[in-house]
């Protein structure tokens, strides 16, 4: 049996078999939305992954049929000074991706849906990937305004090979999960219902064989962290364009989400000016 616990107000389910815990998204509803509260709540058990001897790999996974709709983008949006929530959403972004690449034990992501966004680009700081053949992979940043982040510019190119980087980076085409296997971004395409047990086999393997992460032995730990930090910054500067908040406007007003829509526009009308002052 499991050891399970589920964060009141986080939406994230924490539990632990045989010295491998799983972090599970749990917000079916919203497609398992990352918000920045449901970061602050991984980034705390994956410290305690690290710190807890008895605990020697940790699984990534979702609820229900998506792993995750990528960053809840408007959970960010706040009332304050454009200058001030560029340099959070810098700061944020680039932690988000280093708790990832600083993670000292093995770290498995069962992919057991669609997944977008920061949701496939943290993928490749993995060391092992698992989908079942419902998951999609899609990095829309382009049609967004937005630059890759996640070390997408340095992984995918390097280790997808840079036709797949630029079919998924600057083309943003969706991509399923027999391609997803073919190109190297997943590590093994296994039947839905049987995910989270080989998930938690391949978890027992890796934490049994002592190897370092991939990204350790590969000696990419600097290498990432630096392209994390300059990914951040050229994330964060998006948001001084309007092409952003236009695009995130277009998406509240296809969903019916009227109030959001308002936000936007008023966003993309007062942000991109006043970030210059």
């Amino acid at each position: 049996m499991a050891d399970e616990f589920n964060d009141v107000g986080s939406d994230v389910v924490f539990s632990i078999v045989n010295g491998v815990a799983t972090i599970r998204l749990n917000r079916p509803e919203k497609f398992n939305g990352w918000r920045e509260v449901d970061t602050r709540v991984i980034r705390a058990h994956l410290e305690r992954c690290a710190d807890d001897a008895s605990i020697r790999a940790a699984i990534l996974t979702g609820t229900g049929s998506y792993y995750s709709a990528g960053a809840d983008v408007f959970s960010s949006a706040t009332l304050q000074k454009p200058s001030s929530m560029i340099a959070h959403i810098t700061d944020y972004n680039e932690g988000v991706f280093n708790m990832f690449i600083d993670f000292p034990k093995p770290l498995i992501v069962a992919v057991n849906g669609p997944a977008v966004g920061m949701a496939v680009t943290q993928l490749l700081l993995m060391d092992a990937v698992l989908a079942s053949p419902t998951a999609t992979f899609h990095t829309p940043f382009a049609k967004l305004g937005l630059t890759p982040e996640g070390c997408s510019s340095y992984t995918f190119p390097h280790m997808l090979g840079r036709d797949m980087a630029r079919v998924l980076l600057d083309e943003a085409v969706k991509i399923d999960a027999s391609d997803a296997k073919t190109c190297g971004l997943v590590t093994e395409l296994v039947p839905q219902e049987s995910l989270q047990d080989r998930a938690q086999a391949v978890a027992e393997e890796l934490a049994s064989g002592g190897k370092a992460r991939r990204i350790v032995e590969l000696g990419l730990v600097e290498k990432l962290k630096a392209v994390n930090k300059e990914e951040s910054i050229a994330f964060g500067a998006c948001l001084s364009g309007r092409r952003f908040y236009e695009a995130q406007l277009a998406m509240a007003e296809g969903k019916g989400k009227r109030l959001q829509a308002w936000i936007w526009w008023m966003m993309s009308k007062l942000v991109p000016p006043l970030s210059r002052l």
